[in-house]
């Protein structure tokens, strides 16, 4: 009885935060940074985590959503994604990476890797709750994304990407810190995507630098 209610009151939970999910997706943005005290950090600068999807996979260097981000917006944005990598490599070097650049904005896209491999997302969850605990010690702002889906030979991720993003809802209002509505803005369209169903195409990725900019 005691584990019906526990896995009742996560199912409520996950719920929760796919509304809050759902309002993030279906916001324009607006920017997070008021009267944040950056200490010393550039608050012009922008650094962005993540995996292969963050890195450019797939994609000349200036065709990366970082890349695009930094022409549409005009800040300097330095690409710290990794391929192949989990929320759980993600927050190992999350410190390293803050102390090192000291950027204004840190922007966190991790997850894809998460669900391919079977990971615990709720792990994945907490995982992506201490890359923000790092950010916010280290006086930097943190901006989540949605994970964006798969299609075609990737479509097999749906059921974790509606659940991960759903818990990253729920860590947003926990945490209070905004959200870039990356999954509604690629959608499912296949022009959004390369050829493996994965990895956003150029269009794709211009898509996730649109997202967050209205975050910045």
């Amino acid at each position: 009885m005691r584990i019906c209610r526990s896995i009742i009151t996560t199912l409520l939970c996950v719920a929760a935060g796919f509304l809050v999910y759902m309002g993030c997706e279906d916001s324009g943005g607006g920017s997070s940074s008021g009267n944040h005290d950056f200490g010393d950090n550039d608050p012009q600068l922008v650094v962005a985590m993540g995996d292969s999807i963050t890195a450019g996979f797939g994609l000349p260097g200036a065709a990366s959503y970082p890349a695009q981000l930094a022409g549409l917006t005009g800040r300097p944005v330095r690409n710290s994604g990794v391929n192949g990598d989990s929320s759980a490599s993600g927050a190992s070097r999350a410190a390293g990476v803050l102390s090192s650049a000291k950027p204004g904005y840190l922007l966190i896209l991790y997850g894809s890797n998460d669900i391919i491999q079977g990971r615990d997302l709720v792990q994945a969850k907490e995982n992506l709750r201490a890359i923000v605990g790092a950010a916010k010690a280290n006086q930097t702002i943190p901006i989540l994304g949605t994970v964006p889906n798969g299609i075609d030979s990737h479509a097999f991720m749906a059921p974790g990407v509606q659940m991960l993003n759903g818990l990253i809802g729920q860590l947003a209002g926990e945490e209070g810190v905004a959200v870039a509505g990356v999954n509604g803005a690629m959608g499912s369209a296949p022009a959004f995507f390369q050829a493996d169903g994965l990895h956003p195409s150029e269009a794709g990725a211009g898509r996730i630098a649109i997202a967050f900019s209205g975050r910045l």
